[in-house]
């Protein structure tokens, strides 16, 4: 029957047996009563406390006498394993079956759950890992002029921008804050998780959250009239030969790219602080502790095919679970 539904079965003689299947990847557990009257589930038990928060494994309890309305031992069941599904005897085979593959389908968004979260979790980490990771190539770009100083936010959200990306737009920053502060100095930069209000530029993105990667520098800051066509392609006002007024336009572009933008905070004689928006990356799984609501990439995490069963000293049927 299973190998004609196309799902594999493991037999698991103890229940130490079973929890051991399980902790390489599994799809379900189907539970006889004869098993779980023979057997101590406390280590099943355990191991279903001890599950990560993407997990709420499925069991099948196969059972003569219902589910919990009649039968109490169902209660104790639900309470030691969480995620049950009571199937009474007798059953048609494709009654059995028809579970059995429901069981597979919530595991199956369950592993795409755990992938979703490791992919959040990589992409918060990645800003700062880049920061940091280019803090040397940043100090050497600068020619050992000026150092480079770093305020770098904790938790920081998972923003959307290609790699690379981010790395041309600090490094554009970084250069434009080393040419602005001829006496010397240290630009600054800075990542922050920022709650944005409506926009007061054209360049400004709209309202919401954002993940802002700022450079600071002391330098003579700008005048009206040059913030005004800053982000204007070819303008600049370094000499002939040092800027090709390339490096806040591509900012600019850069960051609209990737559905942000940019705020200048200047004054002439008191530096700039050019400040990139990035959108926050959104999540979409209940086990993420932020509300936000994702959307992640199309992919798939195969379940295994594997499957166990488990055998008690006085009968033989199984606690099989199709194994990732």
């Amino acid at each position: 029957m299973w190998s004609e539904a196309g799902i594999g079965g493991l037999a698991c003689r103890e229940v130490d047996d079973l929890c051991r299947a399980l902790a390489t990847g599994a799809g379900f557990a189907l539970v006889s009563d004869e098993a779980r009257r023979t057997s101590d589930l406390a280590p099943l038990a355990q191991w279903v406390r001890d599950q990560p928060p993407w997990s709420d494994f499925p069991f099948i309890p196969l059972t003569e006498r219902g589910g919990m309305e009649r039968n109490p031992a169902a209660s104790r069941m639900v309470a030691a394993l969480g995620n049950v599904v009571f199937l009474e005897r007798p059953f048609h085979p494709t009654s059995l079956v028809s579970v059995a593959r429901t069981a597979l389908r919530a595991r199956q968004r369950q592993y795409d759950a755990r992938q979703l979260i490791e992919e959040i979790r990589e992409a918060e980490a990645l800003l700062e890992r880049r920061v940091r990771e280019r803090r040397d190539l940043l100090q050497s770009t600068m020619g050992g002029v000026a150092s480079i100083e770093t305020v770098l936010q904790p938790d920081l959200w998972p923003a959307t921008i290609d790699p690379t990306q981010i790395e041309l737009v600090i490094l554009n920053l970084a250069i434009n804050g080393r040419d602005a502060m001829e006496g010397g100095g240290s630009p600054v930069v800075k990542t922050a998780n920022t709650l944005l209000g409506a926009p007061q530029y054209p360049e400004e993105p709209p309202a919401g959250d954002y993940v802002m990667v700022s450079v600071t520098d002391s330098g003579t800051g700008m005048t009206p009239e040059v913030r005004a066509k800053a982000f204007e392609p070819f303008f600049t006002t370094k000499p002939v030969g040092r800027g090709s007024g390339l490096g806040l336009s591509q900012v600019y572009g850069l960051a609209k790219q990737s559905g942000g933008g940019v705020r200048i905070i200047t004054g002439p004689g008191k530096g700039t602080s050019v400040q990139v928006f990035l959108p926050r990356a959104a999540r979409a799984c209940p086990w993420c502790s932020s509300p936000a609501t994702p959307t992640p990439k199309a992919w798939s995490a195969p379940i295994p095919t594997r499957s166990c069963a488990s055998r008690s000293t006085r009968a033989s049927f199984p606690l099989s679970s199709a194994a990732p």
